[in-house]
């Protein structure tokens, strides 16, 4: 008399492959770090002494950087 039955377990979940894990750790790695490069940089940008226009206009050229880059990441341009 088997006690377990067969060898195969019913309604366990099978493990990912580790080349899918990997990829997708690596891809939300590389969102969050553009995120906060980004964030930093207006940081930066917030501190320097410049006038209000000249801020405003790096701010928008540094999230345009930033979303072209997240962009790429997801594959979409």
């Amino acid at each position: 008399m088997e006690l377990f039955g067969s060898d195969t377990i019913i309604g366990v979940a099978q493990p990912r492959s580790g080349h899918q894990t990997g990829a997708t750790m690596g891809l939300i790695i590389s969102i969050l770090i553009t995120f906060l490069v980004v964030i930093l940089v207006l940081y930066l940008v917030n501190m320097l002494p410049l006038d209000g226009r000249t801020k405003q206009i790096v701010r928008i050229i540094v999230i345009i950087i930033g979303v072209l880059s997240l962009l790429r990441y997801l594959a979409i341009f």
